[in-house]
């Protein structure tokens, strides 16, 4: 699950570099009673574990300190307890929302993204530059958000899923 402007930018100085309400309220609702992982940039930006997930953080430090978040050494073992957990509590999904390392270790491994475009030429030092070429991917019709008072630019949705999904064992990383 991510989102990022036409150049790729999906952050800048370890935040999100614009305020769009309709999208996180999107990943609120999609990731919610869901295992997420993340990097421990990617949660040190976020600042806390999200209410109501599985919150794993993949990092080389043993542990962060907070309750509330699981902190596997690697992407397999985030996998692992990902996978576990979630057949522990009957769901049948991963999310995975960030960063830009994570995202590119498992680029060929995932079988659907959750896309929102950002319409705006904004500056950044972290990026998501992964295609969806039509013979690989296919995508949902595109859902278009108007710039607001809640959402700072325009935004397209979509969701890009697999034709040929891939197989993974539990815990198997890419």
């Amino acid at each position: 699950m991510v989102a990022r402007t036409p150049q790729g930018v999906i952050g800048c100085d370890n935040r999100l570099p614009w305020r769009l309400r309709s999208d996180l309220k999107r990943f609120r609702a999609l990731t919610l009673h869901h295992a997420v992982i993340m990097g421990r940039k990617t949660f040190e930006s976020i600042g806390k574990p999200l209410p109501k997930r599985e919150n794993i953080v993949v990092s080389r430090a043993s542990s962060l300190g907070v309750d509330g978040v699981t902190v596997c050494p690697d992407i397999a073992t985030a996998l692992r307890h990902a996978d576990a957990w979630s057949l522990a509590n009957g769901r049948d999904r991963v999310f995975v929302i960030g960063g830009e390392a994570l995202f590119t270790a498992l680029q060929d491994a995932v079988d659907c993204v959750h896309l929102t475009e950002v319409e705006a030429d904004i500056p950044g030092d972290v990026f998501f530059r992964m295609a969806f070429p039509p013979a690989e991917w296919r995508a949902s019709v595109p859902e278009r958000v108007a710039r607001s008072e809640d959402d700072e630019f325009g935004s397209v949705y979509r969701r890009f899923d697999r034709i040929e999904p891939r197989r993974r064992t539990q815990g198997a990383a890419a």
